[in-house]
């Protein structure tokens, strides 16, 4: 039996594999599956014990058939399925990987503050698997790989918290920040936006700064300060 990754909120589906036998699916004199939450009767040649649950999916052209469990919850996982034919049956244990399963990030709180020039980036996720890695970024250039982060167990879930200060550059100004984060393999990555673009006020510009010497020359020239300024 396998299954592709599945997702909590999502229909995932287990699927038996006939070639041991060489049975096509229509063939088996009882096709069934059985299992779940309430280890009951789940499918029995292509009748539903819960239409809203549980639906069959045949392959006429193959030696496989396999159970659609709709809208995952925690309660379907890490408990057995098993699909027969017959007389050849074969179990598996819907469990947690974090290299297999996923769990869209739910109850997301996300700032972005600056002071100064130091810009603070924190994001709450209440709900997640497995836990991303996450990235700061400015205009999809890479700016901080690794944001640290914290996270407890949550039932069948993670509770991430990522926290990371940045003192921005010249290259930073007026680019807006995201936070990129990545489940590997698992899902597609999920990106969290600033919503400005920041001004660098405290950062070391070039500008041009006119001084009036003693003896009433001007003279032009740049230097690297946090205002502008003229002095006469």
């Amino acid at each position: 039996m396998s299954s592709v990754p599945p997702i909590f909120g999502q229909n995932t589906v287990p699927t038996c594999h006939l070639e041991d036998i060489l049975t096509n699916p229509k063939d088996c004199p009882v096709r069934q599956w059985s299992g779940g939450p309430e280890r009951r009767g789940l499918m029995y040649n292509g009748y539903s014990s819960d239409k809203n649950k549980y639906e069959e999916d045949l392959n006429f052209g193959s030696f496989e058939f396999s159970l659609i469990i709709k809208n995952l919850t925690e309660s379907d996982i890490n408990v057995n399925y098993s699909c027969s034919c017959g007389f050849y049956s074969s179990t598996s244990n819907l469990s947690i990987n974090e290299n297999w399963f996923h769990y869209p990030p739910t109850g997301i709180n996300v700032m972005y503050s600056l002071e100064y020039d130091l810009l603070r980036v924190v994001l709450d996720i209440k709900r997640v698997y497995p836990v991303p890695n996450c990235s700061l970024y400015f205009n999809n250039s890479l700016t901080l790989k690794i944001v640290p982060a914290t996270y407890k167990i949550n039932g069948f879930v993670y509770s991430v918290t990522y926290n990371a200060s940045y003192t921005l550059t010249e290259k930073d100004c007026t680019k807006q920040p995201e936070l990129k984060c990545t489940f590997e393999h698992v899902a597609e990555p999920v990106i969290f936006k600033g919503n400005e673009k920041y001004e660098c006020l405290g950062i070391l510009c070039c500008i041009d700064v006119h001084l009036l010497a003693d003896d009433y020359r001007k003279i032009n020239y740049k230097s690297h300060c946090r205002l502008h300024k003229t002095i006469m």
